[in-house]
């Protein structure tokens, strides 16, 4: 995930994945809808990060992820579902720098059944969940909780963002879609805002569910003509 800094006053956290354990068909429909996203250069793996499903319109889908995970043309993209059977068909990438979120559409692989996730808007203190891939880690699962659910963050301008606290999350969760206790989407994690350069991380940035449909019905659009 990208780093940014600023002062904060301390928040907590608690876990959500006790609340959610016995429920084992819910968190893998959820994990599901998630995927691997890795960037090449020069044949080797660069950038790796998580992506969602939010869209889709026949055999084409749109999953979206961190402007900053996609290095690159379209044809340096890796993509993975759970199955790992074979990279997806890479067909178009729209990059919304602004809220640092790309829309990746792909031909959908044979058998491969799962819808988008409904989407949420989350409540402060609410926990939060996410498949993120740290240090080769794949579907390893982070947990935290919301600690602002409208934030307006120096030096970004458009919609307020969500703000969570993730003690687990790591490098390589950048792109992973957030959920919350219901398996609705509220986001995509993008950054950790830190106090200092090389200080303890404050909170980390998601971009909000609502934006993130908006713009993946562009995508399904273009996708349907």
């Amino acid at each position: 995930m990208r780093i940014a800094s600023i002062a904060l006053g301390c928040v907590f956290t608690f876990s959500a994945l006790a609340a959610r354990a016995d429920d084992r068909a819910a968190l893998s429909a959820e994990r599901s809808q998630t995927f691997v996203v890795q960037s090449l250069i020069d044949g080797r793996q660069a950038f790796i990060g998580g992506g969602v499903l939010v869209a889709r319109s026949g055999d084409v889908m749109t999953i979206a992820t961190a402007a900053h995970v996609v290095n690159g043309p379209p044809e340096r993209l890796r993509i993975l579902d759970t199955t790992r059977r074979a990279y997806y068909e890479v067909l178009h990438v729209r990059l919304l720098l602004e809220y640092d979120l790309a829309f990746i559409r792909v031909r959908t692989q044979p058998g491969y059944a799962a819808a988008p996730p409904a989407i949420a808007v989350p409540q402060p203190g609410e926990p939060v969940m996410l498949w993120g891939h740290p240090a080769q880690s794949f579907w390893r699962l982070a947990s935290g909780s919301v600690v602002q659910p409208a934030a307006q963050l120096p030096g970004e301008d458009g919609s307020p963002r969500i703000t969570i606290v993730c003690p687990n999350c790591e490098h390589g969760d950048s792109g992973s879609g957030v959920f919350d206790g219901d398996g609705r989407l509220i986001g995509i994690l993008t950054q950790a805002w830190r106090q200092a350069r090389d200080g303890p991380v404050r909170f980390i940035e998601v971009e909000p569910a609502s934006l993130i449909s908006q713009e993946a019905q562009i995508e399904d659009s273009a996708a349907s003509r």
